[in-house]
Formats: structure tokens, C-alpha cells, sequence
């Protein structure tokens, strides 16, 4: 899970890889998003 920060170093949320995609959540754990990766 990787921690997702403002330009002044506040924690907004979390970005976290699940097979193959991500999903996004905020600092109190609520989804924001999910999505997932094509190959390219």
C-alpha cells in the first residue's frame, strides 16, 4: 500500500495494487476508486 500525499505533505489516502489493478482509498479508509491496468 503506498501513501498518497499533497504537494505539502499532508496524507490524502492510500493506493493499494490488487490483481492486475489498484484501488484507491482515503485516509479513513472509504473507496475512492478501483481500476485495473492494461498491457500496453
Amino acid at each position: 500500500m503506498e501513501e498518497v500525499e499533497r504537494e505539502d505533505g499532508e496524507l490524502c489516502g492510500f493506493v493499494e495494487r490488487r490483481a492486475g489493478g489498484w484501488h484507491a482509498m482515503t485516509v479513513f479508509g472509504a473507496t475512492l476508486a478501483s481500476g485495473v491496468h492494461h498491457a500496453r
